[in-house]
């Protein structure tokens, strides 16, 4: 853990004080004496600046930085602007992550890929277990996957510096999704993985600016992959390929979850972008082949089950 390279973590914290005691004594398992995280302050209204403060006293590697604009977009790019180190992790101050995570996430961007994420799960409302997202791992899956979005939560995120500075960073007419621009810009310009691992704990709670925000997100990610369609034109190209990451799903756990989510997004693809015909007639056999599977639907029926669990809790937040 040692001999790994620094990260700088990036946390944009608004109204945060609740939640702030919790996250720093948990984020200290994920960090070495070196690396640094940067706590922006977007405008709270509670004791949140004054609490990093403290911590910043205490803790060399802690820095804290008011936001010198309004909103995420602004303190995103402000704070990595500001960051010592070339990895950048996001981090929210309301998740909890896996004691491993930064780790896991070195070793599988390598010195090759731009952006790595991870699997995760989510909890929120006093439940523990609202259902697991299963990434799609590879790198050509992974562009796929972006046309649904959810696969690639943006508090997991680790990212070359250099390749946010060349995708331009967040946009504001990205906002509230732009996370989702950010990361079609960098993979036009680099490869994105994952770990498929539960790395992340997504806590959904009523102030945070998804759930606020979660209708125009939608509809921003919508536009946002209409934008970005010309990204799949190489689907032809690539089949073979990406069917063999589809099949490389055998030996990772949640292998269905992810064979079925690259499936469904294939096909729905295929019908923007000219899928070839006979690629659409092969990847409707599998899906119906992998339907066939009584263990497959009762975990279908369980992932759906999730779903709406999570659906009514926003409904109440």
């Amino acid at each position: 853990m040692k001999d790994r390279p620094n990260i700088s973590g990036i946390v944009p914290v608004k109204d945060g004080a609740n939640w702030i005691p919790y996250f720093l004594d948990h984020i200290r398992e994920n960090l070495i004496q070196t690396d640094e995280m940067i706590f922006v302050d977007d405008s709270s209204s509670d004791e949140t600046f004054s609490l990093l403060e403290n911590a910043q006293y205490k803790e060399s590697n802690i820095v804290v930085l008011k936001n010198p604009g309004k909103g995420i977009v602004s303190a995103l790019n402000f704070g990595i602007s500001e960051a010592r180190h070339n990895l950048i992790a996001r981090f929210d101050i309301d998740d909890t992550y896996a004691p491993f995570r930064i780790q896991k996430q070195i070793e599988a961007i390598g010195t090759e890929h731009g952006v790595c994420f991870s699997d995760y799960s989510f909890c929120g409302n006093g439940v523990s277990n609202l259902g697991y997202i299963a990434s799609a791992i590879h790198p050509l899956s992974m562009e796929i996957s972006l046309s649904k979005s959810q696969r690639t939560a943006h508090p997991i995120a680790l990212f070359r510096k250099e390749v946010f500075n060349e995708a331009g960073g967040y946009l504001d007419e990205d906002f509230p999704a732009e996370d989702l621009g950010l990361w079609f810009r960098m993979a036009k310009i680099a490869t994105l993985v994952s770990v498929p691992e539960e790395l992340l704990f997504y806590n959904l709670r009523a102030s945070s600016t998804s759930s606020q925000k979660r209708t125009s997100a939608l509809l921003k990610k919508n536009s946002l992959v209409r934008e970005n369609l010309n990204l799949y034109r190489h689907i032809n190209r690539n089949f073979d390929s990406i069917f063999a990451e589809y099949e490389s799903y055998e030996s990772h756990s949640h292998s269905f979850e992810r064979k079925l989510h690259l499936l469904r997004e294939m096909l729905e693809l295929g019908d923007k972008v000219d899928l070839h015909s006979n690629y659409k007639k092969k990847l409707l056999l599998e899906l119906g082949r992998l339907l066939l599977s009584f263990g497959n639907l009762v975990e279908l029926q369980r992932m759906n089950q999730y779903r709406k669990m999570r659906i009514n809790l926003r409904k109440k937040l």
